[in-house]
């Protein structure tokens, strides 16, 4: 008892100090401090699940953490699967993983505007926006960096410039700060939801209804970390305008979506959870048969300058493979 006690004393003292912990070697291990505040819609959520959506680390490697005392809930040690209550302090500290590099790479990047703050680009279809779990080269920003200097000082430093993201096989309009004037803009803009977001999506099915908005929470799916979910309650909002462009015989359907929010894999979630998954997605059961990955494009961005004030639009064409699957859905019968 008297060792668990003086465990919990010292892991306190470091969190409070901010200091690393030295172990019985004497070997001092450099640690990262991190402390939230769980809020009422976070309420109910498991500790490891919670810290591993507001931190860039893995689950496991949360739960590892935690597991090895290296977490407090309003002062003391609890298991991962702890739930949550509204207004508990979360703190931890952690020993980083060791980080992919992030080199610039000779990727030809599609460049639909630049000046001294702002780089928009096409993204292809099948590259990640910046170094992940399997993704540790070859990115976009990877691509970004070989073409020109990001002088930002703020945001992650595997992804900076990074005020939004787009899927590994979603293609379309995205925008990267090179400055620190137009980071702090767009992260503002991206957060209070004034940017405009448009995106073409073929999805399975024949949809009832010419429009309509889908307005579900979405989170983490319980079962599969890596995906995400319709959930109630401590999920988070998400919001997803969509027309129909055009109906296709076969048993799909064109679709102009406009999300106001901006969760992990909204348009797709939201589409599948109806019943109407993406042509392409197998991740949330689209069929894979006419197109290798989700038929999701961007194709439209419009936000206010950062610099000028002034609204800019961007509009990135269809791809040749969502054009084809097009075009092969218009002929059948």
């Amino acid at each position: 008892m008297f060792l668990i006690s003086f465990t919990i004393q010292k892991i306190k003292t470091a969190i409070h100090h901010c200091l690393p912990i030295r172990t019985k070697c004497a070997k001092i291990i450099p640690m990262r401090y991190y402390s939230f505040r769980v809020t009422e819609d976070e309420s109910g959520e498991r500790l490891d699940s919670y810290l591993a959506e507001l931190l860039p680390f893995s689950r496991s490697f949360i739960a590892a953490s935690i597991k090895r005392g290296r977490a407090l809930l309003d002062g003391a040690m609890v298991k991962p699967a702890h739930r949550l209550d509204e207004g508990q302090l979360v703190e931890i500290y952690i020993e980083p993983p060791v980080e992919p590099v992030l080199s610039p790479s000779p990727i030809l990047l599609d460049i639909i505007f630049e000046d001294e703050d702002l780089i928009v680009v096409n993204k292809k279809a099948g590259i990640s926006v910046h170094p992940g779990a399997g993704d540790e080269k070859d990115t976009l920003i990877s691509a970004v960096l070989y073409h020109t200097k990001i002088q930002t000082q703020s945001g992650w430093p595997l992804r900076p410039g990074i005020v939004h993201r787009l899927d590994k096989d979603t293609s379309g309009v995205m925008v990267v700060a090179k400055s620190e004037i137009a980071y702090q803009s767009l992260i503002v803009q991206f957060g209070e939801r004034q940017v405009a977001k448009e995106y073409l999506a073929i999805c399975q099915g024949i949809l009832p209804q010419d429009r309509g908005i889908i307005d579900l929470p979405i989170g983490r799916n319980r079962r599969h970390r890596q995906l995400m979910a319709v959930y109630p309650g401590a999920s988070k909002p998400a919001i997803t305008e969509y027309q129909v462009q055009q109906f296709f015989p076969p048993g799909a359907t064109l679709v102009l979506a406009r999300p106001k929010t901006g969760r992990t894999h909204q348009i797709r979630v939201h589409l599948a959870h109806i019943g109407y998954p993406l042509l392409g997605d197998k991740q949330y059961g689209g069929s894979t048969k006419l197109i290798g990955r989700q038929a999701l494009h961007a194709q439209y961005l419009a936000f206010l300058h950062p610099r000028s004030s002034l609204k800019v639009e961007f509009r990135a064409p269809l791809p040749e493979d969502i054009s084809s699957l097009i075009n092969l859905l218009s002929e059948e019968k």
